[in-house]
């Protein structure tokens, strides 16, 4: 009895030890230590936050979105330019990012060049657990460039929700209301 206990005991400990071993070792870092580029060489666009919302979000959770709207229209810019939907996944919801990956088309040469320079973003609808966030956006002033030229500046508004899963905000659904172009 005695020597099947330990018989035992020995397999398992072999057992462990291969699990161990065997393991692959990732090299990955995890997403929050990984350096976004799109985002370091972005200039930050100036985001004016009005809340109509009967629930008021705390400054940090502001401070939070404000961050994150700037991040997540560095990578529209970047994915109007490229067309690449997987470098900015973690700033679209997962529905948000098939809807994209379904429409993707490739681009042979990256020209055309956006750049957003401000935003009026209307708080509507702000969650009592601070996970959504219904807003409009009323004063995007984009500038499009081909070879550092200015072709035309316009001026959109956008109705956005924003959840908020992991560390930060995902856009969830954006809808363009009004367009016109603007003297840049």
């Amino acid at each position: 009895m005695k020597m099947a206990f330990y018989l035992i005991i020995a397999i398992l400990a072999l057992f462990a030890y291969l699990q161990i071993t065997m393991t692959p070792k990732t090299e990955a870092l995890p997403s929050f230590m990984v350096k976004d580029n799109i985002v370091e060489k972005k200039e930050k666009a100036a985001i004016n936050i009005i809340i109509r919302s009967p629930i008021l979000p705390s400054k940090a959770s502001l401070n939070q979105l404000s961050s994150d709207y700037s991040n997540i229209w560095a990578h529209l810019n970047h994915l109007y330019e490229t067309n690449d939907v997987t470098i900015g996944k973690e700033f679209y919801t997962e529905e948000w990012f098939k809807f994209l990956s379904k429409r993707q088309r490739p681009l042979a040469d990256r020209v055309l060049s956006r750049q957003d320079l401000r935003h009026n973003l209307i708080i509507q609808n702000w969650s009592n657990d601070n996970l959504i966030c219904m807003a409009t956006d009323s004063a995007v002033l984009l500038n499009y460039h081909v070879d550092d030229s200015l072709i035309k500046s316009e001026q959109i508004t956008v109705a956005v929700v924003l959840l908020f899963q992991g560390d930060n905000w995902r856009l969830d659904a954006l809808k363009v209301i009004e367009n016109k172009i603007v003297k840049p």
